[in-house]
């Protein structure tokens, strides 16, 4: 027996496809989640949060770059120690790699364990994605960019990879080595990497505004 399940968080005509098919429609979004989902804008002037829920504001009273300090509260996550992974959706491919190379120098790599807890070990599975990234490419020179980032359980995803590279970056992800992926909306189409934080960068994709549905999506 073929059973075939679809899904879709921002599909406005359910009822249509669903007559369409002779399908049987299940809304989930009444359901309990495991983790309660919480959305907040961090915006200036001033550094304030304003949650979705409950529409209240509060001050960011965190030091620096407010993108980094979301980032360093995504890792620790609530009584995570360290294990929690982060999604930071950028507007552009180019703005992946700066963010991510901009995180190398910020982030405390010394607190960043993710769900290995040996340190040799953990230090030893990102030697080996390395080392898988550089066959893909037969690289012989000095370190590029990802493979530094990935020392430090940092990556970038865009179409600049290899199909390849992409899908050790995903796998990575999943397993806990890395715990910080840099990306563009193309990773919410079709690829499902949880993470216990998502941090959207810019309202935009390319040079356009960020859509509903695509932020659903994410």
């Amino acid at each position: 027996t073929c059973q075939i399940v679809g899904m879709s968080a921002t599909l406005p005509n359910l009822r249509d496809v669903e007559l369409w098919l002779n399908a049987q429609k299940f809304d989930g979004s009444m359901l309990d989640r495991p983790v309660e989902l919480l959305e907040h804008v961090v915006f200036p002037p001033g550094q304030q949060i304003k949650h979705k829920k409950g529409n209240c504001i509060e001050k960011f009273e965190r030091p620096g770059d407010a993108l980094t300090a979301l980032v360093k509260e995504g890792i620790a996550g609530e009584h995570n120690e360290g294990k929690g992974s982060v999604l930071v959706f950028c507007a552009t491919v180019k703005e992946t790699e700066i963010v991510a190379a901009k995180l190398l120098h910020s982030l405390d790599h010394d607190q960043q364990m993710g769900r290995i807890a040996n340190k040799d070990t953990l230090s030893m599975m990102r030697s080996d994605l390395v080392q898988h990234l550089r066959s893909i490419k037969g690289d012989v020179g000095p370190p590029d960019l990802l493979q530094k980032l990935v020392e430090k359980g940092i990556a970038f995803h865009n179409a600049k990879l290899l199909r390849e590279e992409r899908k050790l970056i995903e796998d990575a992800f999943k397993g806990g080595v890395l715990q910080v992926i840099t990306c563009t909306s193309t990773l919410a189409a079709g690829v499902n990497l949880p993470a216990g934080t998502v941090v959207i960068s810019k309202p935009k994709v390319g040079i356009d505004s960020l859509k509903p549905s695509t932020y659903k999506q994410m």
